[in-house]
């Protein structure tokens, strides 16, 4: 342990580091060709020939270096972002100012590739500068996509190009058509950046020059004074005053770990950049513990050190550290449970750093973590281009903990990237997930220094009761000695700890300089601490959701914002919406969205958070969408496009189709609804809510996996479908506009919009799921649309990630959405006759009055809307009223529920949106609640005319109306108010809505929250064991035996343990699977490749131990056989979740049952049956094991010398054996 020593460098130092790596970058880059020489020569004549800074660097050094100092930083060595140029957007759009030019604006006009296409073109960038302040200035800029980074400076008043010859690939082409190319300004110019480097550069020295300039920089940037503190610096410690759990704080101040350490502090607010903690063992003898020790090969591991050793490291580091020892406050001592804190940190030893949460644990908001000018955009410039030149140093900094937070695995950045747009989130939003302490890397649990600490300090019972709502991963050095933990009263601190002359609160060990830990000691633990605070320098300010919930004088908890944890699927609302999840609007919809609440509204109603809104590009789709939807009143509908020459379709099967070029090139498909209650609504001899199977080779997804269940759709709906499909050009002309590279769109209004939602599943199923095309998802707009499925289709469409492709657009009081609700096969009178009364093609489309069947339609409709609503809203409340528990057993609900994204247009002008289906369904009923005083007939018109009440969709309005997140409105407005009823986004609810409406969305966090459970200990618990099993099974192969018979003899103690491990995995997996069937995880999880390989990986090593342990025990002829009786529910599962993931039949991944197939057959011939009876299922297992072998998904180990399956077969007839397609693979 000789040459080992602890680390000096922090956690949190990756900002600049960032920035050094990009200068780095820039440095082996080649600089753009354009260099802008020349021309605008008479403007710069009317300027001040210079600046002062310019002419500074002539003058001696004594007058020059003071005053250049003061005009320049390390902060001037961020590169600022200043616009994003995209293809097609006015110069006017990405216009700034610069350091030396006033005045910048840019265009991008793509180049075309060759006539092959075998090359993706390039693009020329003009970028014109005006307006310079001095003669001699000069503008350094760096241009940047994901894919590349380049630069180029310009000193002249003119236009610049920079030219692009090709792009890397077709990926960074399409993220430059929808982003543009990232242009970042050097904020000091040339010089200025020059000057910043030398700024910081001496920091890395370790001499005296380096110390003093990191004092310097630190008393500059942060205020601290660094008073020199009486002798000795070295204090004489008494080990027996020494506990388990006293923090160390250590601040180093010279040389390469100082020089990290400082700018760490500077962003982070820290004034301590590394930490240790100490242990006591049984003996009394005093330990140290850390994350960043640096063993004899250099690497930085987590270590438990004796204390000697650790202290005279110390004293002997050349960085000159100082050190504080921060005692815990005697009330925690007492609850500190050492044994567990021992345990926690031995499962830790040896284990690498925590660079995988390094970046991550710092960056807590959308901007506020950033010190100026840096930015998410500079960040993921930097991580790109690392990327390209060190991709195995990307993967361990940010590529595993960016696929955490997308519930993805093995995706490099680029590919991230592409996922994250496909979710409809920003980069930034995905920096801002926070760090969960449960997650699992590649090489183990990740902890920097004090998420090391701190994540002890939670199993020793320090943070009861908050530990299971704290992630420690969230916390920097400045959060851990903030808080109010350690001791505080100076007289119980021992004596040796201060000098007279250094009071200080903590005891300071050694250092010449004064330690200064400002707030130390001063905030309480609270649940999700730290999830979302800033960190700007210079003041650091805590805002008020960073401190502990304040209690009233009456006790209750005010309201307390925490940070939202963005789900891994499936929450962000309206497809290519570039707005922050977290409420922030994307700089693209800033300049759309405007929050125009009216004075009824602003009066009854808090403020509204934004949601992610529709982008301006979306906005002008959806707008043309309304308007093939709904001619102008004074025209009759115009004639479709093309019709169905099905008789028994309906007058739903036509269409019309679109092709647009703006704001992108695109076909809308738009479907007409039918005004014929059957068969265009319910089709005659069907169910009760004329509900059917949905055709599985039309929609193979649209089923649950695991149970096989396939989903319900309307069946009038699926057959005016299917006879489009089979009696018009509807696929002919899809595949015409996707040959095309058109964006598809498809929308309807009424059931047309029913019809449009199944074209869009219809598509992404055929071609975007199957890969028949490089096509992106559709787009699906909807009006006053009909429920079109059941639960199961639902989840399935949300398990796809589909959901957000599908935007129904509803009025609140339209009777039509609700109509399925409603028991359709004996309602056919009234829904013809609410037909009837919408229908256009009535003479002048103003019915002069409302049949009495209409009231008594609504009547009964409102009562199927309460039953299902209820039954809904007790199902997920966990309510177990015998009444609603009971309700299905004489009441048949409406088997239909919401699917997709919905956005309710409220009397304000809003668009209320909501993703959540449990949501929706509730507000489907509330919205229609009729009021006290208002007649049902009143009510019935007033819903009825609503569905032709989507005028404010038409363009003229729609860049007017403001997307509001509806849940996010309720669960701002409910906490502490007293009210029967308030006005919500412009909807009037009662309180009974308010509270199902939060249930709903509570219930959504929980399913998030038992996710991330499962994700972190059951994970963890499931890896484990499966390792320890294929250690067992490498060791049974070392014997020449298959572990398969192995565990089925059962001799050796390694079999009890394999034995013990298989039951621990189906408790766990058992587990998982019934809160699947019970609906409490998110519908994404399914979909979630790393647990849907993980499954696999579980089937294929564990399920042969489970047929083995059912034919040891003979239960076979008790029960049957394995497959048909005795195959646990766990299997069947994760098969299907691997079949769908695939996208292979359903059934056909038995490789885990080979050995089940193999006993049944042994047992038939030794039974009695001839080889002959048997053969065509021999050869066909043969088969299997061939391909299955083959492809690695069946273990070798069926083919040792000593299995019992080839023992077996070589007693088959010689002329079988010969012709085998496995007999080369059969040792001899």
């Amino acid at each position: 342990m000789a040459a080992a020593r602890h680390r000096g460098g922090g956690t949190h130092a990756a900002p600049l580091l960032l920035v050094v790596l990009l200068l780095l970058s820039m440095g082996r880059l080649p600089r753009a060709a354009a260099v802008g020489l020349g021309g605008g020569l008479g403007e710069l004549m009317t300027k001040v020939p210079f600046s002062p800074g310019d002419v500074l660097p002539v003058l001696p050094r004594q007058v020059s270096w003071p005053v250049m100092n003061t005009l320049h930083s390390a902060v001037d060595l961020l590169p600022s972002f200043v616009a994003a140029v995209a293809p097609g957007a006015a110069p006017s759009d990405a216009a700034w100012s610069g350091a030396c030019f006033a005045r910048n604006e840019a265009a991008l006009e793509l180049t075309p590739g060759d006539r092959n296409g075998t090359e993706l073109g390039g693009a020329v960038l003009r970028l014109k500068t005006a307006s310079a302040k001095s003669w001699t200035c000069m503008d350094l800029y760096v241009f940047a996509t994901p894919y590349r980074i380049t630069w180029d400076y310009y000193f002249a008043a003119r236009e610049h190009t920079l030219e692009i010859k090709s792009w890397e690939e077709e990926a960074e082409l399409e993220y430059v058509k929808q982003h543009g190319i990232s242009v970042f300004l050097m904020p000091s110019g040339m010089l200025g950046t020059l000057l910043s480097l030398i700024d910081v550069l001496p920091l890395f020295s370790n001499t005296g020059w380096g110390q003093h300039s990191n004092l310097a920089f630190l008393e500059k940037h942060m205020g601290a004074s660094f008073e020199k503190r009486s002798q000795p610096w070295v204090t004489t410690i008494r080990k027996e005053d020494i506990h388990s759990g006293d923090f160390l704080a250590l601040s180093k101040i010279r040389g390469r770990w100082g020089a990290f350490e400082t700018l760490e502090k500077w962003v982070t607010g820290a004034f301590a950049g590394h930490t240790a903690v100490c242990l006591k063992d049984e003996k009394g003898e005093v330990w140290v513990a850390e994350s960043g020790f640096e063993n004899e090969k250099g690497e930085e591991i987590i270590a438990i050190v004796p204390w000697d050793e650790w202290w005279a490291m110390a004293l002997k580091d050349s960085s000159n550290p100082q050190i504080a020892l921060l005692p815990l406050h005697p009330d925690l001592r007492a609850r500190f449970n050492e044994s567990a804190a021992w345990d926690y940190a031995r499962s830790m030893v040896g284990k690498p750093y925590g660079y995988h949460n390094m970046i991550f644990s710092w960056i807590d908001t959308i901007g506020d973590n950033y010190p100026p000018p840096l930015d998410a955009n500079l960040v993921m410039a930097v991580m790109s281009m690392w990327t390209r030149l060190q991709p195995l140093y990307a993967a361990n900094m940010w590529n595993e903990a960016l696929n955490k937070r997308l519930g993805t695995e093995g995706l490099d950045l680029h590919g991230i990237i592409v996922e994250t747009e496909r979710r409809g989130m920003s980069f930034d939003q995905l920096l801002t997930i926070p760090e969960q302490d449960e997650w699992v890397y590649s090489d183990g649990k990740s902890t920097t220094c004090v998420a090391f600490i701190l994540a002890m300090y939670k199993e020793a019972g320090i943070f009861t009761p908050f530990a299971e709502s704290i992630q420690v991963t969230e916390f920097t050095i400045r959060d851990a000695y903030m808080l109010k933990i350690f001791e505080d009263n100076q007289a119980r601190l021992p004596s040796w700890c201060n000098t007279e002359s250094d009071k200080l609160p903590f005891c300071q060990i050694l250092g010449e300089y004064r330690m200064e830990l400002p707030e130390y000691n001063t905030i309480e633990p609270y649940a999700k601490m730290n999830e979302n605070c800033p960190s700007l320098p210079p003041t650091y300010k805590r805002p008020a959701r960073c401190q502990p919930r304040r209690t009233s004088a009456k006790g209750s908890k005010l309201p307390h914002c925490d940070k939202q944890h963005t789900p891994t699927h499936h929450t962000t609302p309206p497809v290519r919406a570039r707005a922050a999840a977290a409420n922030v609007p994307s700089d693209r919809a800033k300049r759309v969205t405007r929050h125009t609440v009216t004075d009824a509204t602003r009066s009854r109603s808090p403020t509204m958070p934004a949601a992610a809104a529709l982008s301006d590009d979306d906005r002008l789709v959806v707008a043309h969408c309304a308007a093939l939807s709904f001619p102008p009143a004074s025209q009759p509908p115009p004639p479709p496009t093309t019709s169905s020459s099905s008789s028994g379709a309906g007058a739903g099967a036509s269409f019309q189709v679109h092709h647009a070029s703006h704001p992108y090139p695109c076909a809308a498909f738009a479907f007409p609804p039918s005004w014929s209650a059957a068969p265009g609504w319910a089709a005659a001899g069907r169910a009760a809510f004329g509900d059917a199977e949905v055709d599985p080779s039309l929609f193979p997804s649209l089923r649950s996996v695991g149970s096989g269940v396939p989903a319900r759709a309307n069946a009038a709906f699926l057959a005016s479908f299917r006879a489009l499909l089979d009696g018009s050009p509807l696929q002919s002309e899809v595949s015409r506009a996707v040959a095309e590279e058109k964006r598809i769109v498809f929308t309807g209004h009424s059931s047309g919009g029913s019809i449009a939602t199944l074209a869009a599943i219809w598509f992404l199923e055929t071609c975007t799921r199957r890969g028949s095309v490089n096509q992106a998802h559709p787009f699906c707009v909807t009006f006053g649309a009909p429920l079109v499925g059941d639960n199961t289709f639902n989840h399935a469409v949300r398990r796809e990630g589909w959901s957000q492709c599908i935007l129904n657009f509803v009025v609140p009081v339209d009777i039509i959405p609700r109509i399925p609700l409603t028991p359709l096969a004996s309602a056919t009178e009234g829904i013809q006759a609410v037909l009837d009364w919408l229908s256009p093609q009535t003479p002048n489309f103003s019915p002069s009055g409302m049949p009495l069947i209409i009231s008594q339609f609504y009547e009964n409709l409102l009562r199927s809307t309460l039953s299902i609503a209820s039954y809904e809203a007790c199902s997920f409340m966990g309510c177990t009223s015998s009444i609603l528990g009971t309700l299905t057993s004489f009441i048949e609900l409406s088997p239909y529920r919401p699917c997709g994204t919905y956005l309710f247009l409220t009397s304000s002008e809003q668009l209320a949106v909501l993703t959540n289906s449990d949501a929706v369904l509730q507000l489907l009923f509330y919205c229609l609640q009729l009021d006290p005083q208002q007649q049902l007939r009143d009510a019935a018109e007033r819903s009825l005319s609503a569905h032709w009440q989507y005028e404010p969709i038409k363009q003229s309005m729609m860049q007017e109306i403001v997307c509001v997140d509806y849940l996010g409105v309720v669960s701002s407005t409910l906490p502490g108010r007293q009210m029967s009823s308030t006005i919500v986004g412009g909807l009037e609810l009662s309180k009974e809505a308010m509270l199902s409406l939060s249930a709903a969305g509570q219930w959504e966090k929980q399913r998030e929250t038992n996710q991330a459970k499962i994700d972190g200990a059951s994970c963890t618990k499931i890896r484990e064991a499966l390792k320890s099993l294929n250690e067992y099974k490498r060791t049974c192969e070392l014997h020449e035996v298959s572990y398969y018979d192995s565990f089925k003899l059962q001799r050796e103690v390694h079999d009890f343990n394999a034995n013990v491990s298989r039951l621990e995995l189906a408790g766990l997996w058992d587990e998982i699977v019934e809160m699947l069937r019970r609906r409490e995880l998110p519908d994404g999880f399914e979909s979630r490749q790393d647990w849907v390989n993980l499954g696999t990986l579980y089937r294929r090593l564990v399920e042969p131990l489970d047929i083995a342990n059912y034919y040891r025990h003979s239960k076979n002829e008790d029960t049957g056989s394995y497959l048909s009786k005795g195959r646990p529910r766990r299997y069947k599962y994760t098969q299907e979740w691997h079949e769908q993931s695939q996208r292979i039949s359903f059934g056909s991944s038995l490789e885990s049952c080979f050995w089940a197939m193999a006993e049944e057959l042994q047992a038939e011939i030794a039974n009695g049956k001839t080889f002959e009876d048997v053969r065509d299922r021999v050869v066909k297992l043969e088969s299997d094991a061939h391909g299955w072998s083959m492809s690695g998904s069946l273990g070798k180990d069926i083919f040792l010398s000593r299995s019992s399956f080839v023992i077996w077969w070589k007693t088959l007839p010689e002329n079988h054996r010969s012709a085998s397609c496995i007999a080369k693979l059969v040792p001899w």
